[in-house]
């Protein structure tokens, strides 16, 4: 319990966890010694080290990346939990891991139950009446998967869904008015031929649909490769082969904020899945170290992007019939050297960091072959990102108290009413922007004013967003933005608690293209018992 009169430091630390990652290539009988440092605060990091026998993918930070990602729309839903049902094909999992990697799958299995719209597809956002194209292949993909791998269905749930996915596939037609979009053609044949992938691996081939497609003699690239994924299940590899006769693998760089979610890094993975199915290894085998590169660079990736990657990567080393063994000699600062071996191409180890501070590590391949090797950092810094920023987004915040006036919240009076005012702007660059979302955490000593329980509503000055998430100490808000519009989003508070808090960083992006995004930097603030009222602040300053 918090004390009445006694003034204490935020205890809880609100902000998200960082990683850091040094990494080699070890020739037979070399050794690597590497300094490290703890990424956060005591109690907060850990240490891994990953292994591979085969190119890696830095699966340590992309898949904690995709488990602590904060958004919840559907797409995010899954793409948290559909590379852990591949994780046991790659490497030997502890029974902790395992059974907390079948409690994420089975969580997420549950909530994608919220999404289903009676049509029997499946929406972006919970409680929407539409269904979203590509969330409905998507999010069926994978529980088609997680129902190969053993896993319970919500009854009726797929039989629903496959209802949905033969009427969308038999009225496609080959041109369209989605053609107007960025990417448009391409994202439009290619939901059908994901689509068509899906009923095929329902075990449920919509030939007709597929032939009608596959008639298309300008069909997109990724869309072509997808379609002869689809009858290669169907049980027809020669069509397969016909589709993909001397077809490229090369995609041209983009990102899409809409429609598929897309990027030429998640395109490539669709490429790499269906070659690996087809057992072409031959094409395959650059493309997958292609996307290695990729996955092991500090290039941001957007959820869909890391977790089809992710996917089509153990897809491949899993049908390539890898089975490379990992053999080596680890020693952490002073503690007594560690032997690894494993049957499987990957080995993760926990490094047992306890506290904070600088430390080494040595690693000695023992095998014969190559052996990548990976020490990955993660922890919870002290406080957020002292910075602000603005790239292509422009974010105004103002607290206000009731009356409207501005004030300044690093020392705010125990009691006070206020409200958070965030007005997000879109310069018009580079046009409509979609998926937008604002996160904003707030101190522990501050409680969130729920307007949908207390009937405070919107003001008639605030906008609508398309779906909105309040917890307990922060708000998710998520939105689109029109070319030089401008949206203002407003959070009720209460200064509710003696002490000094850290208010995290303010931020706001386009969920599936990072350079899009404004930054508030955070700050400590306190709450005060006695002395004046907050101090009002011009709104010209």
């Amino acid at each position: 319990e918090r004390s009445e009169t006694s003034i204490e430091l935020d205890v809880r630390n609100p902000n998200p966890p960082v990683t850091e990652v040094k990494d080699t290539v070890l020739e037979a009988g070399q050794t690597w010694q590497t300094a490290f440092q703890t990424a956060g605060m005591n109690g907060t990091n850990k240490g891994m080290l990953e292994l591979s026998s085969v190119p890696p993918l830095n699966l340590g930070k992309r898949l904690d990346y995709l488990i602590h990602y904060p958004y919840g729309c559907v797409e995010q839903t899954t793409s948290s939990v559909f590379p852990q049902l591949f994780l046991s094909d790659l490497m030997e999992i502890s029974p902790d891991k395992k059974s907390a990697i079948e409690k994420n799958i089975k969580g997420g299995i549950d909530r994608l139950r919220l999404f289903q719209v009676p049509s029997g597809g499946i929406s972006y956002w919970p409680g929407e009446g539409e269904a979203d194209e590509w969330a409905s292949n998507y999010a069926g993909h994978f529980l088609l998967e997680a129902e190969m791998k053993g896993y319970s269905l919500p009854p009726g749930y797929i039989d629903q869904w496959k209802k949905y996915q033969r009427n969308k596939a038999s009225s496609y037609v080959s041109n369209n008015k989605s053609f107007e979009h960025p990417h448009g053609k391409e994202s439009y044949e290619l939901m059908q031929a994901y689509r068509l992938y899906t009923l095929a691996l329902a075990k449920s081939p919509e030939m007709g649909s597929m032939n009608k497609l596959r008639e298309n003699k300008n069909l997109s690239l990724t869309a072509r490769w997808c379609l002869a994924a689809a009858y290669q299940l169907a049980g027809q590899p020669e069509a397969a082969n016909q589709l993909t006769e001397n077809l490229s693998t090369v995609v041209k760089d983009y990102k899409e904020l809409d429609n598929t979610y897309g990027s030429d890094e998640r395109d490539k993975s669709i490429i790499l899945e269906t070659l690996s199915l087809m057992g072409r290894r031959d094409k395959a085998t650059p493309l997958m170290k292609e996307l290695s590169t990729s996955l092991c660079s500090k290039e941001w990736m957007s959820t869909q992007t890391t977790a089809y990657t992710l996917l089509a990567m153990s897809k491949y080393i899993g049908k390539s019939g890898m089975k490379s063994n990992v053999n080596c000699t680890y020693v952490v600062n002073a503690n007594a050297p560690q032997n690894i071996t494993s049957q499987l191409p990957l080995k993760q180890v926990d490094m047992k960091i306890k506290g904070e501070g600088a430390g080494t590590v040595s690693i000695t391949n023992n095998s014969k072959g190559i052996l990548y090797a990976r020490v990955v950092m993660t922890g919870i810094p002290k406080t957020g990102d002292p910075t602000s920023s603005q790239n292509d987004l422009v974010m105004k915040v103002d607290y206000k108290q009731q009356d409207g006036s501005v004030i300044d919240v690093s020392k705010i009076k125990q009691g006070t009413d206020f409200y958070a005012d965030v007005s997000i702007s879109n310069p018009g660059l580079r046009g409509d922007y979609a998926q937008m979302a604002l996160s904003q955490i707030f101190p522990s000593g501050w409680e969130i004013l729920n307007t949908r329980l207390d009937n405070t509503g919107t003001s008639s000055k605030t906008s609508v967003p398309r779906y909105q998430d309040i917890r307990d100490d922060r708000v998710y808000t998520y939105f689109d933005l029109k070319a030089k519009e401008t949206k203002t989003f407003r959070i009720y508070l209460n200064a509710s608690y003696l002490g000094t808090y850290y208010l995290p960083t303010v931020y706001s992006e386009a969920m599936y293209d990072a350079s899009i995004s404004s930054r508030m930097a955070g700050k400590w603030v306190s709450v005060i018992k006695e002395g004046p009222a907050p101090k009002e602040v011009s709104l010209n300053k």
